[in-house]
Parts: C-alpha cells; structure tokens; sequence
C-alpha cells in the first residue's frame, strides 16, 4: 500500500473514531444522568457502551467501525 493510501486511510478512520466519540457525548449530555458524557469523553471505551445503553446504536457502530479501522490502518501502516 502507498504511503499516501496509508495516511488517508490513518486520518480519515481517526476522524470517524472521534467525531463518533464527540456525538456520543454529545448526545450523552442531553440525557440523564449527565455525569456519563465527562466520563465517556476521558475513558474512551466506556464511550459506545453508554451509547448502546442509550440506545443511540448508529453511533456506537460508527465508533467501533472507527477503532477498528483505525487499529487495523495502523498495524499495516508499521508492519
């Protein structure tokens, strides 16, 4: 894979990943109880269980699609 396939593929599942994390706060924070979106937003992994709890289910998918793209991206990226 070419350098510049890997940086796209790198940049664009991290910005997935997080604009996932930012909606599921977001969306965290509207909801009650409210102290789930700081704690979301400092552990990550707690992050798409929140949202699955919420019912918000797009979202956590999107996040999970994210990591794991992300995680995926990266071992072949320094392999």
């Amino acid at each position: 894979m070419s350098d510049a396939a890997m940086i796209i593929a790198l940049v664009s599942t991290s910005a997935l990943a997080l604009t996932a994390h930012l909606a599921i706060a977001a969306g965290l924070l509207r909801r009650h109880p409210r102290w789930r979106a700081p704690v979301a937003l400092v552990l990550a992994p707690l992050a798409p269980w929140f949202a699955v709890r919420e019912h918000m289910w797009v979202r956590a998918a999107v996040w999970v699609v994210g990591v794991i793209g992300y995680s995926i991206a990266r071992a072949v990226a320094y392999a």
